[in-house]
């Protein structure tokens, strides 16, 4: 069975983004303002707004582990947003 988590941004125009939570290889906090997703041999780096990207990286784990719906939205803490999409990068396969 599939589970996906949402993540939404406050970006003009955009959708929330999706991520099926198989694919998860890794959830991590890299600085204040800045956390990653990894799926496999692709990061997604998110930028948050004030010092939230560690409360969001908590988000991001309950949304996956909680239990009900197929589809669980990311509760992006209060007072903290995510303005642009993340930036993907090709992660290269160690030597």
């Amino acid at each position: 069975m599939f589970k996906f988590i949402s993540i939404a941004t406050t970006a003009s125009g955009t959708q929330p983004i999706l991520f099926n939570v198989a694919d998860i290889t890794a959830v991590s906090y890299l600085t204040e303002t800045t956390f990653a997703i990894y799926t496999g041999p692709i990061s997604y780096t998110f930028t948050t707004s004030a010092a939230g990207a560690s409360s969001t990286v908590a988000a991001v784990n309950a949304a996956i582990f909680a239990q009900g719906p197929l589809l669980s939205p990311v509760a992006i803490p209060t007072g903290v947003t995510i303005a642009n999409l993340p930036v993907i990068v090709p992660i290269a396969p160690a030597a």
